[in-house]
């Protein structure tokens, strides 16, 4: 089933927040509670003899047991909260202000808070049910035991939370949730589904274009306002495109910074578009007021990038975990350079071009990648080297034109580098060792016929 374009972006936002998962947990304890007083109530007109074998306290024990249990919550919710507030300034200081996004997409998080104030949620109905003069008579053994029940959970819930905290400042454990996310965004451009499964849209892709028919009319989509290009349902543009027989060129993609009156789409067909018509193509794209990872690669690449610059920062001065970022993007590189990410023209069945894309380019995300860091990591031989080893693994693994292409230009602008911060000794020679394998590998490539 595909999603709107509205849907995907408000997803994504209750994804990234702190308030939805609790409000459901505090509305599913609020009906917990509400079903236990009822179940409570039948069973004790009922005088039923398993809920008599339970053992019952005086409704002063049970309000102090209650009142204790609630006060406790209220009071483990604003560890837990001011927990989470120390999480996210450091990792706003120490990875960059933009991976709060990844920390508050943390659905583990989000749950032990939940816990904590559904409980507290609980306990505050029950302490009201009791209070009421028709309850008076009711011990309330099942909404006890639930109690005490959740309150356990509670203390289990409070030890995972710290060793989950601990877990998700770890600089690996971050470097890795934002390759995750640079993976899953790949997966978009390879055109796969959330299961792995090629797309309709990627495999109309793969359709021969024959002669494109003549169009009579041009016409264009414009911004409405300012911001940034978010989501491009290229599905709802592609099936618009067939039903009314258009061919939609899109002049901007995800990530683009938009201006109210900029053209987002050419539009040519054989007829006037009507005013509805124009407003389901613009509805296909959404803008808002920052960029996000849905279907831009770019930002996400440039999330790692920021980890890693950061980390060659004197201040932080972390050479090895700048080390794990050009790993991770050296595996990302290698999976671009294995899609045919420049070519984005979707044809129907009859082989006429009815959608083209905005595509990146290999060099655009690859320079992305690597630049930034390889200019401010010069004065570190391990990182420059891993810079090297890793051009060398993207050329002998994707041998492309692109790739050795870019290769090369990093190469040299490494070498520009290195001759204003020449190294010494050992330094050198490693250096020097690997700068050769690079430029024998290149030969090889280049020496071999296309």
């Amino acid at each position: 089933m595909k999603l709107s374009n509205r849907l995907i972006k408000t997803i994504d936002a209750v994804k990234t927040s702190f308030w939805f998962i609790p409000v459901l947990m505090v509305i599913l304890s609020v009906f917990v509670a509400w079903v236990l007083v009822h179940v409570d109530g039948v069973m004790h007109s009922k005088n039923a003899s398993w809920y008599n074998a339970l053992s019952a306290l005086d409704h002063e024990t049970v309000q102090t047991l209650l009142s204790t249990v609630a006060a406790s919550m209220i009071t483990v919710t604003s560890i837990a909260f001011s927990i989470t507030i120390v999480v996210l300034t450091l990792a706003s200081s120490q990875f960059g202000p933009r991976l709060i996004r990844n920390f508050m997409n943390d659905p583990g998080t989000q749950f032990v808070l939940g816990t904590f104030i559904s409980n507290f949620s609980y306990c505050v109905i029950l302490l009201y049910a009791m209070s009421l003069a028709s309850n008076q008579d009711i011990g309330f053994r099942l909404g006890v035991l639930w109690c005490l029940a959740s309150t356990a959970f509670c203390v289990l819930v409070l030890i995972f939370f710290i060793h989950h905290v601990a877990l998700s400042i770890r600089a690996d454990h971050v470097v890795n949730d934002v390759y995750c996310e640079i993976d899953h965004t790949i997966g978009q451009l390879k055109g796969e589904d959330s299961t792995g499964n090629k797309t309709a849209l990627q495999e109309s892709e793969r359709t021969p274009a024959k002669v494109q028919p003549a169009f009579t009319e041009l016409s264009f989509i414009s911004a409405t306002k300012n911001g940034y290009l978010q989501v491009v349902n290229r599905d709802s543009l592609f099936k618009q495109a067939v039903e009314q027989g258009l061919f939609v060129k899109l002049k901007k993609r995800p990530g683009n910074l938009i201006i109210e009156g900029m053209i987002l789409a050419e539009i040519r067909s054989n007829h006037s578009l009507s005013s509805q018509d124009e407003h389901d193509l613009t509805e296909s794209m959404v803008i808002g007021s920052q960029r996000t990872p849905i279907q831009d690669p770019e930002y996400a690449i440039h999330q790692l990038v920021e980890v890693a610059v950061r980390a060659l920062s004197p201040g932080v001065n972390d050479p090895y975990t700048a080390i794990t970022c050009v790993d991770k993007l050296t595996t990302i590189l290698c999976q671009i350079a294995q899609i045919d990410i420049d070519q984005q023209i979707s044809c129907d069945d009859n082989g006429v071009r009815r959608l083209e894309g905005c595509p990146h380019s290999f060099a655009g995300l690859a320079s992305t990648a690597y630049d930034q860091i390889r200019q401010y990591g010069i004065s570190s031989v391990a990182v420059t080297i891993r810079l090297i080893e890793g051009l060398t693994h993207l050329v002998e693994l994707r041998s492309g034109s692109a790739t050795r292409q870019f290769a090369q230009e990093q190469l040299d602008a490494i070498k520009r580098l290195h001759a204003l911060q020449p190294y010494q000794g050992v330094d050198l020679n490693d250096f020097q060792c690997c700068v050769e394998s690079l430029e024998l590998s290149l030969h090889q490539l280049n020496a071999k016929p296309e």
